[in-house]
C-alpha cells in the first residue's frame, strides 16, 4: 500500500511528523487549512478533545480544503500515537458527511520516539487505520474534510491555570498525536465489511454477578445496501454460547463500535456473524492481571527546587502518605520512597510519634524502604562507595529488626553490571530500575521492559531480580491526572498491552511510582485506589511497597530469563559538565578508602584508639551525595546565571569540596596516628602502602630548603623538584616498592650545599624531541604537540599509530543537533572538530627519577601545558595536561586523541568495580556504547600485545570517534582508536552549561605481550590513589613502641599472600567489636588469600554481608593467621574479632 501511495496517487497530505507545528502543550485553536502541491502545511502535531484541561475544555475542529477533478474512491491514512491514558474518538466530515474513526493503538514498533516529550511517558502506542472513503463523498472543485476529537466521557474540569500545570500533562492530555495523515486514490481493491473484536483487560461483574470481560467490535468500511444492519454476533467456548445482536444505522464511511459483556470463561472463543454482516474468528481473552502499584514521587536533590527545600517537600509527602495510611485508605494505598537521603531530614525534624507511625508502616509493608541513600550515576562511585550508598538505610532499619531488600534506580537512564553483585551481597533482592529515556534511550533501543521481571546477573555470578519499568510516575501516566476511571480504563489496556504475550510468564505487574521531580502528593488518587475495585475486578489494584510483588512473582521466577552485562552510562557524560569537581571526588573516593585502612591498621596496635566512624560516614556522604544524579537546575543551561541555578551549584560543589577536604583530613590523621608511634633520629618523610599488593611510584613531598632526602642506609633518594617557595621545596620523591600494608621511613638531613649538577638537565627543545627509558623511547613533534612514535623496546613494536597521539581536540558547536539528546528533528551534522593546543615552548627536563617534555602554549578559551614523562624505573608514559579554561556557554567538548598501532579488530575493555566489561560483548540489550565508562583504565588486547590506559582523572572514553549523538547501542567498539572523552556542556537542563578553571587530567600508558586483569587491577588503582608520604617532625619520648614499629627502616602492619585477591578494605566494625575485612577477586579466577595478623591473634572469624549482618561463622587453623578462598570475581566481607594485646 505504500508502494502505490507513492505512485503519484497522493492527493493530499500534512507535512512529516517532525515539521508539524508542536501543539502537545497549547493545544491549536480551530482552524481551516488549504491544500498546497498536496501538502497540508501548519497542521497541529496534537488533537485535543474536550477533555483535555490544557485546551480548556473545548472541541477542535481542523478542516482541510482541496480540490479535485477526478472523482474516485479513495483511502484516508490515519496514523494515531498515543502516549498519555485517554483517548478520544475521531470524527471525520467530508463534504458535510459524518463518520468515525474509533482508535485501539498497539505499543509502537517505531524506531525513533515522536513526538520528543513521549521520551517521558509510559505509554507510546501507534494505529495506522485506513479508512475507505467511496467517490460519492467528493464532487469537483473544492471538497472539505473536517476533523474533531471526541471524548464523550465524564471528565472533572478543573480550571485554575496553576492546578492545571501540575497535572502531568504526560498524563492529563486527552488527545492524539498525528504520525501522519493523508488522502490517496484507492486502488480499488479495499476489504469491505470488515469486523474486528476486541478483548480487553477490563472484567467487572454484571448484574447477575457473573464476571464478565469489556470487549467490543469494530465494524469497517461498511457496504451494505439497506439504510440498518441487522444480524448477530455468535460466540461459542467450551460448550457454551453467547448470542450478541446488532442493529446500527450503516454510515456513508468510517467505523461503527459495538460494546458487549463476555462472561468468563476458558478456553479460545470463536465468533460467527450472520445477518448483514458475515464473517468468523477467534479471539483469545485478556489475563486478569494484578497490578500492584506503588504511589510515589522521585527525589531528585535539586533540579525543581532548591536542595533543602526538596527535603522538606520530601517529608511532607511522607507525612501526607501516613495520614492516608492511618486514615480511610489504609487497605487500599501504600507509600515507596525511592531513595533515604530525605528520610534522614524527615527522622531529624519529626516527633517521636510520627517517627513511630512511620516504623510502623514500614513494618505493615505499607510503606517501601529501598536500600539506597540516594540515586547514583552508578558508574561513578567505586566499589566501595557503591556499599556505602546502604549505609545509612541499614542504619536506620537495624535497630528495628528491619532491611531493605529491594533498591531503587529511578530516573538514571542505566547502571553498572556490577550493581547486581553490591546489591545482592548487601542483602537486597529486589531492583526496581524506572528509567528516562530522555539522553539515555535504554529501554527503548533494548526492549528489556518486555522482559521483565529478569535476572540480573553479575560478573561474579550473583543474580538480582529485576524490573525495569517503563517510566516512574507511571500511575498517572497510565490512569490519568488527576486518576480516574474514565482514563484508567483505556490506560491500563495501553499499557498492558506489552505484557499481553505467551512469553510473558506472571500474571502481575508493577505500575511503578506517582509522581514527577520533587512533587506534592496528589491525595486523589488514593481514592481513585479505594474506589476502583468497588467497579473493576480486573485488573486489581494492588497496593505494594515494592518488594510484595516481587514476593509475588517469585512463585515464576525459575523460568524468567537471565541476562548478563552492563547497561553503560548514558548520564554519566553529565558529570564531565564540572570536571574540576568530578575528577576531585574521584581522588578523594580512591583516598577515604586508603584512609579507613591506615586507620584500621593503627588499632591493631593501639588498643585505646578507637574507629572513626562518624567522620568517616561524613566522607562517604559528601562523595554519595556529589556522584548522586542530580547536578543542578532545570534551567541550568539555558539560564546558567540564574539565582536557581547558581544556588543549587553552590550546594553540589560544596558536596565536592568536603569530600576532598575530608580525604585530605582522614588520610592525614591515619598516617599520622601511625606516624607518632616512634622515636625518630631527625625530620623525616614516611611513606605508607594502602594496598594488599606491593606498590611503587612517584609522592609528592615538601621539605625545608637545605634538606635532602635518604633512606635508612644513608643513601640519598631519587628525587625531583616540582617548585620552590621562600622556605620550602616540593619535589616528586621515586619510591621503590613497598610491600603490602607497609611503611618505610626517609631521612630528612640539612645539607651545607646540594650539588644537583649531572642529576638535573633542562634545555629547550625544537622540531622532533625524544625521551626514553629501558623500556620506551618516545619522540614529540614540539610544534604540534602530538606524539609521533611511542617504541616499546621490550616487544620490539611501534604503539602509536601516526602523528596525532596525545593530541588534544576540541569540540566546537552543535547547537540544534543530536550532540543534545535522542529527541526527534535533530540535525545529525555534531560538533566541528579543531586542535586544541598550539605548543609556543618546549622544555626536555632530565632528572634523578625520569625524563620529560614539557610542551607550553595557548589553547582554545585559555593556555595549556602538556607533560610527557617517562619514569626511569617503571614501565609506562605518563601523559599530563594542564589546561587552564575559561568559560562558555557555547557548545563545546574536549577529547584526547589517542590511535593505537594495533589491531582494528582489537578488544576493547574498561575496568568496572567488579571486573572487566567487554563492550562489544559484555552488556545488556539498549546499553550505551557511544560513550564508555571506567573506573581506573582501559585495556586494549590483540593477539600480540596489550595496551592499559589508566586515568585517574578522565573517566569516559569513546572507541573510533567522537561523540555525534548516535544515540544507538549496535555500534561497534573493538578498535584501536581511543579519544578520551574529558568534559563537555552537551546537557542543557540539570548539569553544568559552562565550565572553566585550571583542569588538570592524565593518563599512564603500559603494554606488554598479554596484561592480566589482576596486573591492571594494580596498575590501575595504584594511579587513581598511590602511595601515601607524610613528613613527620623531631619526636624522642615515645615508650613501649610496638615492635611493628621498632625497625627504623619501616615495617610491615599486615601481611597479605596473593597475586590476584586484593583487600578492598579494612575498617572498624559498625558495633565496635572488631574490624570488618572486605576481599575482593580481581583477576576472574578462583583461589585462596591469606592473611597474617603478627603479634595479634584471631579471636573470631565471621563472615558477613556487605552491611556487616552475620551469615556463617568461619574456622581458622592458626590464631594469626587467616585464609579465605573466592570464586572467580567474588566480592566477601568478612569480621575479625582480635584477642585483647
Amino acid at each position: 500500500m505504500e508502494e502505490y501511495r507513492k505512485n503519484n496517487n497522493l492527493i493530499w497530505k500534512i507535512e512529516d511528523m517532525d515539521q508539524l507545528i508542536d501543539t502537545f502543550r497549547n493545544p491549536m485553536p480551530s482552524k481551516d487549512f488549504r491544500v498546497k502541491e498536496k501538502i497540508v502545511e501548519g497542521w497541529p502535531s496534537f488533537h485535543a478533545s474536550e477533555a483535555d484541561p490544557d485546551g480548556e475544555y473545548m472541541e477542535y475542529k481542523y478542516s482541510v480544503y482541496f480540490e479535485m477533478e477526478d472523482i474516485t474512491d479513495s483511502y484516508l491514512h490515519i496514523a494515531c500515537i498515543v502516549s498519555t491514558p485517554r483517548i478520544p474518538d475521531l470524527k471525520i466530515m467530508v463534504n458535510g458527511v459524518c463518520g468515525n474513526y474509533y482508535p485501539y493503538p498497539a505499543p509502537s514498533k517505531d524506531k525513533e520516539i515522536k513526538p520528543s516529550h513521549a521520551l517521558h511517558a509510559a505509554i507510546y502506542n501507534r494505529e495506522d487505520a485506513f479508512i475507505y472513503l467511496p467517490a460519492s463523498l467528493f464532487h469537483k472543485g473544492t471538497n472539505c474534510m473536517s476533523f474533531i476529537a471526541m471524548d464523550k466521557k465524564p471528565v472533572k474540569k478543573i480550571k485554575n491555570e496553576q492546578a492545571v500545570l501540575r497535572l502531568d500533562r504526560m498524563a492529563d492530555a486527552c488527545g492524539f498525536h498525528y504520525g501522519a495523515l493523508e488522502l490517496y486514490k484507492a486502488d480499488g481493491s479495499h476489504k469491505q465489511n470488515q469486523c474486528e473484536i476486541f478483548p480487553s483487560v477490563i472484567y467487572v461483574k454484571d448484574k447477575k454477578d457473573r464476571l464478565v470481560e469489556k470487549c467490543f467490535a469494530r465494524f469497517d468500511n461498511l457496504n451494505i445496501k439497506r439504510e440498518r444492519a441487522e444480524g448477530f454476533i455468535e460466540l461459542t467456548w467450551n460448550n457454551t454460547a453467547l448470542t450478541i445482536p446488532y442493529s446500527f444505522e450503516v454510515p456513508a464511511f468510517g467505523q461503527v463500535k459495538l460494546p458487549f459483556l463476555l462472561p468468563d470463561g476458558e478456553g479460545a472463543v470463536h465468533y460467527k456473524l450472520e445477518g448483514d454482516l458475515m464473517g468468523s474468528g477467534e479471539l483469545k481473552r485478556k489475563r486478569k492481571w494484578n497490578v500492584y502499584t506503588t504511589p510515589h514521587a522521585h527525589t531528585d536533590i535539586g533540579y525543581t527546587h532548591r536542595q533543602w527545600e526538596v527535603a522538606e517537600r520530601m517529608c511532607r509527602n511522607i507525612d501526607t502518605a501516613l495520614d492516608l495510611l492511618h486514615g480511610d485508605y489504609a487497605d487500599s494505598f501504600s507509600y515507596i520512597i525511592d531513595s533515604t537521603w530525605h528520610l534522614e531530614e524527615y527522622l531529624n525534624s519529626r516527633s517521636t510519634e510520627q517517627k513511630e507511625k512511620l516504623i510502623a508502616a514500614v513494618r505493615k509493608g505499607r510503606l517501601g524502604i529501598p536500600l539506597n541513600y540516594v540515586d547514583l550515576l552508578t558508574w561513578l562511585p567505586s566499589l566501595e562507595a557503591l556499599i556505602h550508598n546502604g549505609d545509612y538505610t541499614a542504619s536506620v532499619l537495624g535497630p528495628y529488626g528491619l532491611k531493605a531488600d529491594r533498591a531503587d534506580i529511578v530516573d538514571v537512564a542505566s547502571a553498572t553490571g556490577s550493581y547486581p553483585a553490591v546489591l545482592k551481597g548487601s542483602g537486597v533482592k529486589y531492583l526496581l530500575h524506572a528509567d528516562n529515556q530522555d539522553r539515555g534511550p535504554f529501554r527503548f533501543n533494548g526492549g528489556l521492559h518486555r522482559h521483565s521481571p529478569f535476572w540480573w546477573k553479575a560478573p561474579d555470578g550473583s543474580k538480582i531480580l529485576t524490573w525495569l519499568a517503563r517510566m516512574y510516575c507511571e500511575l498517572k501516566k497510565v490512569c490519568g491526572s488527576p486518576a480516574s476511571k474514565e482514563a484508567a480504563e483505556t490506560g491500563l489496556e495501553m499499557w498492558l498491552m506489552d505484557y499481553e504475550r505467551e512469553d510473558y510468564i506472571p500474571d502481575a505487574v508493577i505500575l511503578y511510582g506517582q509522581e514527577a521531580d520533587n512533587t506534592d502528593m496528589d491525595t486523589r488518587t488514593a481514592a481513585f485506589l479505594a474506589e476502583w475495585g468497588k467497579d473493576v475486578v480486573y485488573p486489581k489494584l494492588i497496593p505494594s511497597n515494592g518488594s510484595s510483588f516481587f514476593e509475588y512473582v517469585e512463585q515464576f521466577s525459575d523460568r524468567f530469563k537471565e541476562y548478563s552485562g552492563d547497561e553503560g552510562a548514558y548520564w554519566e557524560d553529565g558529570a564531565a559538565s564540572s570536571v574540576l569537581e568530578t575528577f576531585a571526588v574521584r581522588q578523594a573516593d580512591a583516598g577515604i578508602r586508603c584512609a579507613e585502612i591506615l586507620d584500621s591498621l593503627a588499632m591493631f596496635y593501639e588498643p585505646q584508639l578507637r574507629f572513626p566512624f562518624e567522620n568517616y560516614q561524613e566522607a562517604w556522604k559528601q562523595v554519595l551525595l556529589y556522584e548522586e544524579h542530580t547536578w543542578g537546575a532545570f534551567l541550568s543551561g539555558s539560564d546558567p546565571d540564574s539565582l536557581l541555578q547558581m544556588d543549587q551549584w553552590a550546594v553540589k560543589s560544596h558536596m565536592a569540596s568536603q569530600a576532598i577536604q575530608w580525604k585530605n583530613r582522614l588520610l592525614t590523621q591515619a598516617a599520622t596516628r601511625i606516624s607518632l608511634m616512634w622515636n625518630n633520629e631527625s625530620r623525616e618523610i614516611v611513606v605508607y602502602n594502602p594496598y594488599s599488593f606491593p606498590v611503587q611510584g612517584y609522592v609528592t613531598v615538601e621539605f625545608a630548603k637545605g634538606e635532602t632526602i635518604y633512606d635508612t642506609k644513608g643513601i640519598e633518594a631519587g628525587w625531583e623538584e616540582i617548585s620552590r617557595t621562600k622556605t620550602q621545596v616540593v619535589a616528586k620523591l621515586w619510591v621503590e616498592p613497598i610491600p603490602s600494608f607497609s611503611y618505610r621511613r626517609y631521612l630528612l638531613r640539612k645539607e651545607a650545599f646540594h650539588d644537583l649538577s649531572g642529576k638535573y638537565q633542562e634545555s629547550a627543545v625544537q622540531g622532533t624531541a625524544s625521551i626514553e627509558n629501558r623500556w620506551y623511547t618516545v619522540s614529540i613533534d614540539t610544534e604540534s604537540g602530538s606524539i609521533t612514535s611511542f617504541y616499546d623496546k621490550e616487544l620490539n613494536r611501534e604503539l602509536c599509530s601516526g602523528t596525532s597521539f596525545g593530541k588534544v581536540l576540541y569540540a566546537r558547536g552543535g547547537e540544534g543537533t543530536t550532540l543534545l539528546g535522542n529527541r526527534p528533528g535533530l540535525s545529525r551534522e555534531g560538533a566541528e572538530m579543531i586542535p586544541c593546543f598550539s605548543p609556543v615552548k618546549a622544555v626536555r627536563k632530565i632528572s634523578a627519577v625520569g625524563s620529560s617534555i614539557i610542551l607550553s602554549g595557548t589553547a582554545v578559551l585559555g593556555n595549556m601545558e602538556v607533560v610527557y614523562t617517562l619514569p626511569n624505573n617503571e614501565k609506562n608514559l605518563c601523559l599530563e595536561y594542564r589546561y587552564e579554561k575559561d568559560e562558555t556557554e557555547e557548545l563545546e567538548a574536549v577529547y584526547v586523541d589517542l590511535p593505537f598501532h594495533l589491531s582494528e579488530c582489537a578488544d576493547v575493555l574498561s575496568d568496572s568495580q567488579i571486573g572487566w566489561v567487554d563492550w562489544q560483548k559484555d552488556v545488556l540489550p539498549g546499553a550505551c556504547r557511544e560513550w564508555l565508562p571506567l573506573q581506573t583504565s582501559i585495556l586494549i588486547r590483540d593477539d600480540q600485545c596489550d595496551v592499559q590506559i589508566a586515568s585517574p582523572d578522565a573517566f569516559l572514553f569513546t572507541v573510533g570517534t567522537p561523540v555525534k549523538g548516535q544515540w544507538i547501542s549496535d555500534l561497534e567498539t573493538r578498535g584501536n582508536h581511543i579519544y578520551s572523552y574529558v568534559l563537555n556542556n552537551y546537557w542543557r537542563v540539570n548539569y553544568k552549561g559552562k565550565q572553566g578553571g585550571k583542569i588538570r587530567f592524565r593518563y599512564y600508558i603500559t603494554s606488554d605481550r598479554s596484561i592480566p586483569f589482576e596486573q591492571a587491577y594494580r596498575f590501575g588503582w595504584i594511579r587513581r590513589q598511590g602511595l601515601i608520604a607524610q613528613r613527620m617532625s623531631y619526636q624522642e619520648f615515645r615508650k613501649d613502641v610496638p615492635k611493628v614499629y621498632q625497625d627504623p627502616r619501616g615495617g610491615s602492619l599486615l601481611k597479605v599472600h596473593s597475586n590476584h585477591i586484593v583487600v578492598s578494605t579494612i575498617r572498624g566494625s559498625k558495633d565496635g567489636e572488631g574490624f570488618i575485612i572486605r576481599l575482593q577477586e580481581t583477576g576472574g579466577y578462583s583461589g585462596d588469600i591469606e592473611i597474617s595478623f603478627g603479634e595479634r591473634k584471631l579471636a573470631q572469624l565471621l563472615k558477613t554481608d556487605h552491611q556487616e549482618r552475620p551469615i556463617e561463622k568461619i574456622h581458622f587453623i592458626q590464631n594469626h593467621l587467616a585464609s579465605f578462598h573466592l570464586n572467580p570475581w567474588e566480592v566477601a566481607t568478612y569480621k575479625i574479632i582480635l584477642r585483647k594485646a
